[in-house]
């Protein structure tokens, strides 16, 4: 009787990849997960000392709806690394966590109807939260054969009067690509040309690899008024479990967005936003330590998987994330993973179209467990060849 009275998008919208095979490992035992994005480093401890130290000095009530002022100012000087300047006052919005601030942008922005410009393959979430607010993702090629580096001719050709969003992810989840500034450019184009807004999902903008550096969209000719940045401490500082995000965006329309987030989450966590302070303003050594090891544990699977007959993963150039080409359809791979070798992973297909063929494995496990999970990976390849 209840379940009647649900919204009918809400039923239409599916449970997570992450959740569907957590469901399906939940029955078994040494079970090798490497479906979430979750580090499995522990938060540094200046942070949670820093938390503990707001616990103690009373950091229990509610905050303002944007954030501390002095969190503000410290993501405010955290950005200027990359060129962007934005005033904190009237441009910054601290959220509990990057999924919250991605929902407060899509709720704010699209009305039933409105297209959104989505990379294919990139992170299962948008899709379902675009489609809830009646809107129409429509995907753009990330092209495989050139690392999936936006295709722009496709992007190009997708463009249509209904179009008001174009979402980017850089890097990106789950290819591992980092966008060039030239590519960047030419997004910003095309923004520009058809009087889109974008949103920039830039939360694995620590984790770069092999000399390459991040660029941020909003700081291209023309595009500071056309950017929404969402951005995350989950990833950069092992924060996963924190729920710390914020949001950078044009003055107008944080004014709009404070009000959603006013009238839902009502504001975030007093004492987390102080460990978010001590989080930016470093020290940044456990940060640079976690990123080298990171890269050397992406090196170590690229090299390792590929030895493997009918597997090919090329080194990915950011995140934490490698994306393999396995010999099969990609859920058919990742069930039959968890079934007769115990290791879960998303296919790539749950990533868009685009990413069939491949999974995504991050590489949040010790080595020695990666090592464990390239056997596994490799002899299903091997039954399947």
């Amino acid at each position: 009787m209840s379940e009647r009275k649900v919204v009918s998008r809400l039923k239409e919208m599916g449970y997570s990849p992450t959740r569907r095979l957590a469901s399906m490992a939940a029955q078994m035992k040494d079970v090798i997960s490497l479906a979430g994005g979750d580090p499995d480093f522990d938060t540094p401890a200046h942070i949670k000392e820093a938390a503990i130290r707001a616990l103690q000095q009373g950091y229990t009530h509610y905050t303002p709806t944007r954030g501390f002022i002095e969190l503000r100012k410290a993501i405010s000087d955290y950005y200027s690394k990359y060129g962007l300047k934005a005033d904190p006052n009237t441009e910054i919005m601290v959220t509990p966590g990057s999924q919250q601030a991605l929902s407060v942008v899509m709720e704010s922005l699209l009305n039933p109807g409105d297209e959104v410009l989505v990379p294919d393959p990139s992170y299962f979430v948008y899709g379902p939260q675009i489609r809830f607010l009646d809107g129409r993702p429509v995907p753009y090629r990330l092209d495989e054969r050139r690392g999936y580096h936006i295709d722009i001719d496709h992007l190009k050709a997708h463009v249509t009067p209904r179009t008001k969003l174009l979402l980017i992810c850089n890097p990106n989840n789950p290819t591992g690509t980092v966008f060039t500034k030239e590519e960047l450019q030419e997004v910003a184009s095309v923004a520009i040309k058809h009087d889109l807004l974008v949103v920039a999902d830039e939360i694995y903008n620590e984790f770069i690899w092999g000399g390459r550096n991040h660029s941020a969209i909003a700081t291209i000719a023309g595009m500071r008024e056309r950017t929404v940045v969402i951005q995350s401490f989950s990833k950069t500082f092992a924060m996963t479990g924190w729920r710390l995000g914020y949001i950078i965006a044009p003055s107008a329309l944080m004014d709009q967005m404070e009000k959603l987030q006013g009238n839902s989450a009502l504001c975030p966590n007093a004492s987390v936003q102080m460990a978010g302070i001590a989080a930016l303003t470093g020290p940044w050594k456990p940060i640079a330590e976690m990123a080298s090891e990171y890269e050397r544990r992406i090196d170590y699977m690229a090299k390792r998987l590929s030895e493997h007959p009918g597997v090919s993963c090329p080194k990915s150039e950011g995140t934490f994330y490698v994306f393999p080409k396995i010999p099969a359809l990609s859920r058919e791979f990742s069930d039959r993973l968890l079934k007769e070798e115990k290791v879960t992973v998303v296919a790539g297909v749950d990533f868009g179209d685009e990413g069939e063929g491949h999974i995504r494995i991050p590489v949040t496990k010790p080595i020695e467990v990666l090592e464990k999970a390239a056997q596994k990976i490799g002899a299903l390849a091997s039954r399947i060849r």
